[in-house]
Parts: C-alpha cells; structure tokens; sequence
C-alpha cells in the first residue's frame, strides 16, 4: 500500500459484477493522529500532487465544530452516524480553478466494465457566495499521476444543499482503461465530501468463524478482519487482530474504527479426542447385578465394533456386537468358568 497517497482517500465502494476495484483507505483511516488539520497545501506535498486542485481540506468533526481553520467557517454537522472525517473542497472563489481530491484504487479499471461508486455530501452553508449554486461536485477517472489536465470526466453527482448519499455508476470506455484514480471536484459552491467511516461497511459481519470444538491439545488461532485502522480489544485483554486459543469458552473481540465500533464472540470447546477401549480381564455371568456382561469398561472416540470370543484351543464361541458385549452363553448354554481369549475390531 502506498501510504503517502492513502491520507486523502475516503467513500465507500460498492462493487458491480463483483469486480476488485475498490477505494484504499475509505474511512481516512492513515490520518492521524484524532482530531489533526491538514489543509491542502499539506497533502498537496505528502501526497506529491501537482497542485491542490486535487489536494483538499482534511477536515474532522469533534462533537461541536468542525476542527481546521476554515474561511470562513464551516457550519454544517455530520449527519446521524459515525461520519466524523471528510474533505472540505472549495470552488473558484477560494482556489483557482475549484478545488477537489484525488482517490487511489487498488486496480485499474477496465474497459468495458461497470463500476459504481457512493458519496454522502453536503453544501457549506457558509459559501462565500450565498447565490452560488447546490454542491454538485464533478467526478473523473485518471490513470498513474492525476493532473485533472488529461482526466476523463464520468458526470456529476446530483446537486444538493443538505446531507446526501448518491451513487455514480458508469461503463468504463477505452480511454479509461487502466485508470486508477478516481477525482471529485467542485467548480461553482463549496462542499464537504465524507469519509462514509461505517463500521458495517468496512468491517464484515460474524467475521469470526463459527462455534468450534477441538481436540484436547489442540490450539486455533481466531482472526478479526485486519486493518491498519482499526483498533481490537478481545475479552481476553489482547489488543491484536487475532488470538490464539488453548482453552474453552467464548471469545468476544470488540473493532473500532474511530468512532464506529463492532464485534463478534464464537464458543471454543475441546473435547477427548483419544481413541480408547478398556475390556474387563474378568466378569461373572452369574446372575447378580455385578460384572454380568463382558463388554467394555471404558470407550471413547469409537463408533462401532465387534468382538469374537474363543476358548484356549482355539474354538469360536461367540461373534457379537461389542457395546452390546457376551453374556457368557455358548449355543444357549452357559459356558463353564475359565480362561478365554477374544478379538474385537472396532470403527
């Protein structure tokens, strides 16, 4: 991953035809630390753009205020939720030619496919030109080095003044092919793009794997969905994205993604898993409730078995089902007290 470009990268991606293209770092999550300003100039030289019309604002909401120093000020809270991160882009009034941000993909596109891409935005209500038109910010796909001078322009997102999540799906041309930057810009009023930080969109649901039972000495190593972005506490107090466990019971890992968090518990048990059969050296068919039967002391991890009785020169006496064991008896009569040999196959 290239984590000099990763600081300006945010939305969230929604897959079309199940293809690999998606957004690094959708929740800003490589920006830290909580609650740092980065205006554009900044990423402008961390991320080697060429100029901040693809270099914006970073910008953070803690509770009360947008933090950065704006001009003037932006008032527009964060919708309902954990959208705490985005970019503030401002249009000609304040950079010349718009300003906008610049998103890397994790491939390039190709052409002939359909992507789809999701933007929650608003208007700043303090635009310096109050008659500017709604926040419609114009979205681009360019290839290796975006320079806005040679980018394709997809369309714009729908205009809009209050909180609003729209979705850009296009068919990439020939002249897209390749490209892996996606760009959004905004030219007439300026507006702040989220980052969408949704726990439930980055981090899968029942990510652990299900209930599990393991032999005695055995060990499984438990995994949480990995990112350099989030932060894991797991019951057991360890603090990284995957345990591993040696003894029973259930495992609870808690994910948070900044302000957003989610879980996930699985039951561990472990069970004897040793192969065992323990036979009586002696038993007495005698008609009392002591050792009537010559059947097994002790089994485990055995499903089935039979077992065959010989006398000491070698006659068959007896072929059964070994749980069920010999209750003495030879041809319907009791066979006389002494020594007998048996074989038992067992499953």
């Amino acid at each position: 991953m290239l984590l000099r470009i990763s600081l300006f990268l945010s939305i969230i991606y929604i897959p079309v035809d199940l293809l690999a293209q998606k957004i690094i770092d959708p929740c800003f999550n490589s920006i830290s630390p909580l609650g740092f300003f980065h205006d554009s100039e900044y990423i402008m030289n961390l991320c080697s753009c060429p100029n901040s019309r693809i270099a914006s604002d970073f910008i953070e909401w803690d509770g009360t205020q947008w933090l950065g120093k704006l001009s003037p000020t932006v008032d527009v809270p964060p919708p309902a939720g954990c959208n705490v991160r985005g970019m503030w882009m401002g249009y000609s009034g304040w950079t010349a030619f718009g300003e906008g941000f610049a998103m890397r993909l994790d491939a390039g596109l190709e052409e002939g496919k359909t992507y789809s891409f999701t933007f929650t935005y608003a208007r700043d209500s303090q635009s310096e030109n109050e008659e500017a038109p709604d926040f419609s910010p114009i979205f681009y796909t360019d290839r290796t080095y975006p320079i806005m001078d040679r980018a394709v322009r997809v369309g714009r997102l729908p205009a809009t003044v209050d909180w609003r999540t729209s979705t850009i799906t296009f068919t990439a041309k020939r002249t897209q092919d390749k490209h892996d930057w996606i760009i959004l810009r905004a030219v007439e009023s300026s507006g702040i793009v989220l980052s969408n930080c949704v726990v439930n969109d980055a981090i899968e649901k029942d990510f652990l794997q299900a209930d599990t039972t393991l032999c005695q000495g055995q060990s499984i190593t438990l995994h949480a969905v990995e990112n350099d972005g989030y932060s894991y506490l797991w019951n057991t107090g360890a603090t990284t994205s995957s345990i591993v466990v040696t003894q029973p019971g259930w495992y609870e890992v808690n994910i948070e993604n900044y302000h957003c968090d989610d879980s996930d518990s699985v039951r561990v048990d472990f069970t004897d898993c040793e192969v065992r059969l323990i036979m009586p050296n002696i038993f007495s068919p005698n008609g009392d409730a002591f050792n009537p039967l010559f059947a097994p002391m002790e089994i485990n991890y055995i499903d089935s078995g039979t077992v065959k009785v010989f006398d000491r020169w070698g006659g068959h006496l007896f072929t059964g089902d070994m749980v069920q064991g010999w209750d003495g008896k030879t041809h319907d009569a009791p066979a006389s007290t002494g020594v007998y040999y048996y074989t038992i196959n067992y499953v």
